[in-house]
């Protein structure tokens, strides 16, 4: 469980190679904008206990299949450390950052999952982030085994029928299943979907300043999505940053000049550019 805990910058640690991100120092980076004293290194040492725990109730395991690894992070988790799915204040920001999740010992899926796949990573268990319309859960691999698990939901064990139901409760039943939804996300996806979602609740907030940071980082993870950098248009027209807007929303229309809401943009940017005339 020892390795490097050196870190530096958000930006730093998203730019290596896919198998070098910390996906945990990452989360923990995001969290740490909004709490600027948190110890990255504390928490860390956190996940490592858990995975501790875990290894220890294995070593009394005569037979160590998957499911019974399975069984075992489940019991440390959630009955003995009592994590569980933040139902009633779902749109809590504290769910999204990872500080918050191991303190008090909640969050949403995506984070909950990021919990389950660090101590699987400590124990040598691949878990890969699988990020389905509403909903967020992991898959598991071992020894030529794999299954398909629901940190929100107290690890539940899940087949894709189930995956299927869940979709439909979610999303309406005229939702269709596709098995792409299955797919594995890589680490940086799981990352922009914990960002997304506190930008959705910032916006909502109307916390323009928070949103705009988040989205920042959305884009550092993906820098030529056109959408975000018309929102981070959007924010900075809500903050005065007029210029700025100016040069997000003419990329936007670069990158994408076929975006259904194109002329909308274009009206909002010929607005802004003669404020902004008028202004000098």
């Amino acid at each position: 469980m020892e390795r490097n805990r050196k870190t530096s910058s958000f930006e730093d640690v998203i730019s290596q190679p896919e198998d070098s991100i910390d996906l945990a120092v990452a989360a923990l980076l995001i969290a740490k904008d909004e709490y600027p004293d948190l110890d990255i290194h504390n928490h860390l040492k956190k996940i490592d206990e858990l995975a501790k725990r875990v290894n220890n109730q294995l070593n009394s395991v005569k037979e160590k299949s998957f499911l019974t690894i399975i069984q075992q992070i489940n019991m440390v988790l959630f009955e003995q450390e009592g994590f569980y799915g933040n139902i009633r204040d779902y749109y809590d920001p504290r769910n999204s950052f990872l500080n918050e999740v191991l303190n008090r010992r909640t969050g949403i899926p995506v984070t909950l999952s990021l919990v389950y796949m660090e101590i699987g990573k400590r124990l040598g268990i691949q878990f890969f982030g699988i990020g389905m319309p509403g909903h967020f859960i992991v898959k598991g691999w071992y020894q030529g085994s794999s299954l398909l698990i629901d940190p929100f939901h107290q690890g539940r064990l899940l087949n894709e029928e189930d995956c299927q139901k869940q979709l439909r409760e979610i999303n309406g039943k005229n939702v269709q299943f596709i098995s792409s939804y299955l797919d594995t996300l890589n680490k940086c996806s799981i990352l922009c979907r914990i960002l997304v979602n506190l930008k959705m609740i910032y916006l909502k907030k109307k916390d323009f300043s928070r949103a705009l940071n988040v989205i920042e980082k959305i884009i550092l993870l993906s820098p030529q999505q056109p959408r975000e950098i018309r929102d981070r248009g959007l924010v900075h027209l809500q903050l005065n940053n007029f210029s700025a807007a100016i040069q997000d929303w003419k990329k936007y229309l670069q990158l994408d000049p076929k975006a259904p809401d194109v002329e909308q943009i274009r009206n909002k940017l010929r607005q802004v550019a003669l404020q902004v005339a008028r202004q000098n």
